[in-house]
C-alpha cells in the first residue's frame, strides 16, 4: 500500500516514516513537508493513503483535504491531530479524509485507521470518543448542523411540523399523512420543506435519525 505523509516536523515525519516502512505491504513514497505542495504531490504519485500531520489540519489543511479528495483516483486521508475539537473532527470528516486518529496513539490503532480508510471506511481513534461520538461521523453534515441550537432544539418547529416529521419518520407518504391530518398533499409538501429548511436536512433517513434523537418518534 502506498503511503504519502505531509508534516512539517522533519523528525517526527522520519519517524512515522521508519515505523510504517517496517510494516510488511506498507510502503512511504513520498515525504511533504508543505501542504501547498501535498496535493501535487499526491497527483503525481497517485498514493493511497496520506497522513496529514494536525499542524496542517487547519483551514489550509481542510482546503488540502477537499482538493485530494476531488482526485481521481483519490487518496484516502487520515488527519493526525494533538487536541481537535468535536467542530475541528466533524470539518475534517466533512472536508473528504477518511480518518482523524490522535497523535498519542499506538501504532495498532494508526495501523488499524489506515487499513480502515484503505477499505473505505471511517475511523475515528479510540482516545477522542470523549470528543465526538463515533457514530456522528458516519454523517459529519448531519452531525455538525445539529449541533447549532436550531437544529438540536426541537422547538424550532411548529406543533404541526412535530407531527408531520413524526409520520414521515414512521414511513407514511405524502398522501397517508394528508388522509391522516385532514389537509392537502400540497399543504403536506409544503410542511416537509419547511422542515427540511429549519434542520437543514435534505434526506428521509438524516429526518429520521433526527426525530428518533429528539422523541418525536419511536418507529414501534
Amino acid at each position: 500500500m502506498k503511503i504519502m505523509l505531509v508534516d512539517p516536523h522533519p523528525m517526527f515525519r522520519r519517524a512515522l516514516a521508519m515505523l510504517i516502512q517496517a510494516q510488511e505491504q506498507l510502503e512511504v513514497v513520498a515525504e511533504v513537508e508543505q501542504p501547498v505542495e501535498a496535493v501535487r504531490v499526491a497527483g503525481e504519485i497517485r498514493p493511497e493513503v496520506v497522513l496529514l500531520d494536525s499542524v496542517v489540519t487547519g483551514q489550509a489543511g481542510l482546503e488540502v483535504a477537499r482538493q485530494m479528495s476531488e482526485l481521481r483516483p483519490a487518496p484516502a486521508i487520515i488527519a493526525l491531530c494533538d487536541q481537535p475539537s468535536r467542530s475541528m473532527i466533524l470539518g475534517l470528516f466533512r472536508a473528504g479524509v477518511m480518518g482523524v486518529i490522535s497523535r498519542s496513539c499506538t501504532l495498532a490503532i494508526l495501523l488499524e485507521g489506515i487499513e480502515h480508510a484503505r477499505q473505505g471506511r471511517r475511523y475515528m481513534c479510540p482516545l477522542l470518543y470523549s470528543l465526538c461520538d463515533p457514530r456522528e461521523i458516519e454523517h459529519p453534515e448531519e452531525a455538525a448542523v445539529q449541533r447549532r441550537g436550531s437544529v438540536r432544539d426541537s422547538g424550532a418547529l411548529s406543533q404541526r411540523e412535530k407531527q408531520v416529521l413524526q409520520l414521515l419518520s414512521e414511513g407514511m407518504s405524502n398522501k397517508e399523512m394528508a388522509q391522516k391530518l385532514e389537509v392537502s398533499v400540497k399543504t403536506i409538501d409544503t410542511h416537509r420543506q419547511h422542515i427540511m429548511d429549519k434542520l437543514n436536512l435534505r434526506t428521509v433517513a438524516g429526518l429520521t435519525k433526527y426525530a428518533l434523537r429528539q422523541g418525536l418518534t419511536t418507529l414501534g
